[in-house]
This record gives structure tokens, sequence and C-alpha cells, in this order.
């Protein structure tokens, strides 16, 4: 403010407190413009909180419940893991396989054939430091891959070439040590080895003479084809599973959805069985988690709202001790989502889904396991309990014993379309409902969830989310106009007190001069 402000010094008045009490006054107004934006920003933070929890919910949902080990896990014991280990998927039935080793799958490998040079760069031309050799594989198949190119430094070392050889699409493992050979000597020796195992011819070809060079540098030799030599064939694994002679290429393979690891040559039982244990702790879990979430929404919907416990300001503040405003504030951020419309009709909608029948359609489903009660899942008596879940364990386990299948597709059945998908968006109205109602339990939640949060989004956005793109923040931007607009007011206003208090004290100082000198002159009459 600009000009001399004159405070009380005539008047005697205290007229800094006076104006601060008269601004107190004109600033009420503006205080009720900051509380609505806290009030703004508490109702945002708790939507923002709550999505947060639907979409872990929603991505648990597809990680696991949409998965069918989820529901038809395999138990796999091996009556002896160091000679055949295995694992199962839901797939796999459920049985004992009595299996005889005679041969681990083996993969084929080079040996060098001479010493590696003390200077492997010798001969070797590089440019500005680098050599790039070119390299073909040919599989057991006879097809032919890309140039693969290997760019080494001039500084390197043997074992760094090795390095990134063993980092590169060659598709070998490089090794370097002493090893026998065939002259029954120790040499030191380069060895790849095929990454892959099992018979059949897998060749090596160098490109340029460049790369003839290098390995030639490395102990290799090639033939006229420029294939390198001292190629060794690898093995098939051979063993019998009930009885069956069979080959595998691998040590790893998967019959019948069960994976088999040979590990050794010998005899082994391998059982298959459901896990119905584990099956009911991954439903236990997933009723858990929904009425973990259930309570925390449920809590926000019907959390009391306190309305007259405002905001407070910075002056109430000051006036307060902090428990004082821990206390206050407590109730202050109460009940913002009171009766909130989306999470309301969001959750009725993800109730009523869970308590409707899945529909045949297309792809059929099981009619004795197509509703949430009929494998011993209902919600609870008690109304205050807003639809939660409960569980009849012995009715679930029967059911999972009998048709695990079944029970996976109540909650799992999907259809051609993914209802969060973008191409949904293209289905009318009837066909929407009608894929929904073909749906398992779980991709139905998934469709409300992702619809919820989405509406959640757009009125109170993200932590990414610039104020402008959702519905508060648009609130929050014109309080902040009012906020700002308000203040050059009451800059205004408080300068205009001062003027009208500095020209009082004027012209009580005037006065004061003139009633002085009056005094004075009849003083001296």
């Amino acid at each position: 403010m600009n000009g001399i402000r004159f405070s009380g010094l005539a008047s005697g008045m205290d007229t800094d407190s006076i104006v601060k009490q008269l601004m107190q006054v004109e600033r009420l107004p503006l205080d009720r413009f900051k509380q609505e934006k806290k009030i703004l920003e508490w109702q945002r933070d708790d939507y923002r909180t709550l999505n947060k929890e639907m979409e872990q919910f929603r991505t648990y949902l597809f990680d696991k419940m949409l998965k069918k080990n989820t529901f038809v896990p395999k138990n796999v014991e091996s009556s002896n893991s160091t000679i055949v280990s295995a694992t199962a998927n839901s797939n796999a039935p459920d049985m004992t396989s009595s299996i005889q080793v005679t041969k681990l799958a083996t993969s084929s490998r080079w040996a060098s054939e001479g010493a590696v040079k003390t200077d492997w760069r010798e001969g070797i031309n590089f440019v500005d430091g680098k050599a790039t050799f070119a390299f073909k594989t040919t599989n057991a198949n006879g097809v032919e891959s890309e140039t693969i190119n290997i760019t080494i430094n001039e500084t390197d070392t043997v074992d760094d070439v090795l390095n990134k050889i063993n980092n590169s699409s060659l598709g070998i493992t490089a090794m370097k040590g002493n090893f026998l050979r065939d002259d029954d000597t120790m040499q030191e020796t380069i060895v790849f080895t095929n990454k892959s195992s099992g018979s059949g011819n897998y060749e090596i070809a160098v490109q340029d003479a460049n790369t003839n060079t290098f390995m030639s540098n490395l102990g290799f030799q090639t033939d006229a084809s420029n294939y390198l030599t001292g190629f060794q064939d690898g093995e098939d694994a051979e063993l019998t599973i009930n009885g069956m002679y069979t080959k595998q290429k691998s040590n790893t393979f998967t019959i019948s959805g069960v994976t088999y690891t040979l590990k050794d040559v010998g005899n082994v039982t391998i059982s298959t069985k459901t896990d119905v244990d584990l099956a009911i702790e991954n439903i236990k879990e997933f009723v858990d988690k929904y009425n973990d979430l259930l309570d925390k929404v449920n809590g926000k919907l019907n959390e009391t709202k306190y309305r007259d416990y405002r905001p407070l300001t910075d002056e109430q503040k000051e006036a307060m001790s902090d428990r004082e405003i821990e206390l206050w504030e407590e109730r202050a951020k109460s009940g913002h989502l009171r009766r909130d419309p989306i999470l309301s009709s969001g959750f009725s909608s993800i109730r009523t889904a869970l308590y409707t029948k899945v529909q045949p359609g297309d792809k059929g489903i099981n009619s004795d396991f197509d509703i949430l009660s009929e494998i011993g899942i209902t919600t609870t008596k008690n109304y205050l309990d807003g639809g939660k879940l409960e569980i009849d364990e012995t009715k679930l386990r029967k059911a999972l014993e009998t048709e695990p299948n079944a029970v996976y597709e109540l909650f799992a059945k999907t259809t051609d379309s993914d209802l969060s998908s973008k191409s949904s968006k293209d289905l009318t109205s009837a066909e929407r409902q009608e894929k929904f109602n073909e749906s398992g339990l779980v991709v139905r939640m998934r469709d409300i969830l992702y619809d919820t949060i989405n509406r959640i989004e757009e009125k109170a956005g993200n932590q990414y989310s610039e104020l402008e793109n959702y519905t508060i923040g648009k609130n929050i931007d014109d309080i902040n106009d009012s906020i700002d607009d308000f203040e050059r007011r009451l800059q205004q206003i408080e300068s205009r007190y001062w003027s009208q208090f500095t020209a009082m004290e004027k012209a009580i100082q005037k006065a004061n001069e003139q009633s002085g000198w009056l005094m004075q002159q009849f003083s001296s009459m």
C-alpha cells in the first residue's frame, strides 16, 4: 500500500487492531472459498484412495481369479525327484505314472582343435579399434538364420570375447579350460555348446575372411563350406512312461499337461492329483479380498457427515492445540462420500451380478453350477454387513471334488468379447447385456469395476491429472480464480480503510493544532 499510515497518533485509537478486526469480517467470504476448496480436495482424495483399492482388486481378479490353476490346481509328487521332477497345469488328469529313464538328452558341441593363439587379434582387421564378425547357423531342421554379427573391441581379452559370444544370438554357450583331448593329453580348449539339447545337426558357418581368421585364432577350423568342424552331435533323452517308449529332444518336456524334468537315469513314479485344499484357500482369499474392499467402500458410503465441522482457517488453528486440531479435522474430513451415487451404483451392480445366474450362451455352462449359492457361497444374514460373502466350506469342497472345471467356468467363463476392452464399446446395449449375462462372475465384476473406476476418474482424476481434466478439478480451478480475485479486492478494501483512518487522523491532528492555537491566543489576552 502506498502512502504514510497514521496509526492513532492523533486520536489515540489502536488503528491497527481496528483495521485487523474490520478485515476479519471482510475476509469471511474468502475463508469460505478456502474451506470449500479444502472439502473438494478431501473428497477428491477419498475417491482416489478407493479407486486405487478397486484397481488393485481388479488386477488381482485378472492375475489370479481368471486362471484355471486357481480352481483346478495340481499337486505333483515324485518318488525320487533327483531322477525326475514334475509340475502340472490344470488340464493334467489325476493319474500315477511309472517312468524309466535310460538316457538323458545332451547338447551338440564344438571343441577347438588347435591351441588358442596368445594374441587372438593377429591378422584381424580392426577399424577404429573394433571388428565385427559374421556368422550364420543352420538348425536340425535345415532352417538357416539371418546373419548374426558379434562386435569385438581390440582391447578385449579372450574371456571378454567369449562373454560377448555367450550374450549373442548365436545360440551357444562358450567356455575355456584345460580339457582331456582324444590323445589323452590335457590342453587348453574352447568349447561351444548348443543351448538346445537333442540329436540333429546344428551348424555354424563363418561369413567372411576376417571372421575365419578370428575363429582360427581361437583354435577352430572350418571346412570347404565355411562350417565349423570339431562338431559332436547331441543325443535325445530316452525313457518309457507306463511301458510306452519315447525320445525327447530336451530333458524338460510336457505330455498331457504334465511337465517332466529329467535329471538322471533310473526308475520313478509320478503322481498327479487335484489339490482341492489349495483351491478352497484360493477362493477363500477371493472372498476375503472382496469383503475387505466392500468394508472400505461401505465405510465411506455410511460415514457420518458433521456439517458443523468445517475446515479450520489458519487463524482458528493458531488458537487450538495440535490434539484439538486433529480431533476437529477427523470430523471435518468425514462423510464426503456419504451415499455417493457412483460408488452406490457400482457396488449395487456387483452384488446383483454375483447373485444372477450365468447364462449358457454359445459356450454353455454346467446348469448345476451356474450361480454362486450352488457352490456354497452366499451373502451373510446380517444386513449390516452390506452384502459381504460367506462360505459353506463343506458344500464348496464337494463342488470342487466333483466338478472343479464347472466351478472355474462359474467364475471365469468368457464370451467372444472382453467387456472391458475398447472393442466392446461397439456392441449395442442389448448385445452388451447378453454378453454380460453369459460371462462368469469374475468377468462381470471386472467389467463393473472398470466402469466404476473410469467414472470416478472423470470426477476425481488421478495423481497425474491436470485440474481442468476432471470435474472436481474444474471446480477447484474456479475457486482458485475466485480466491485470487477476492484477495485483490481485500487489498483494495484494506487500502481504503487505511486511507479513511489516515484522513481522520490528519483531520484530528489539524483540529488539535487549531485548538492549541486558539488556547494560546486566549491565554495571551
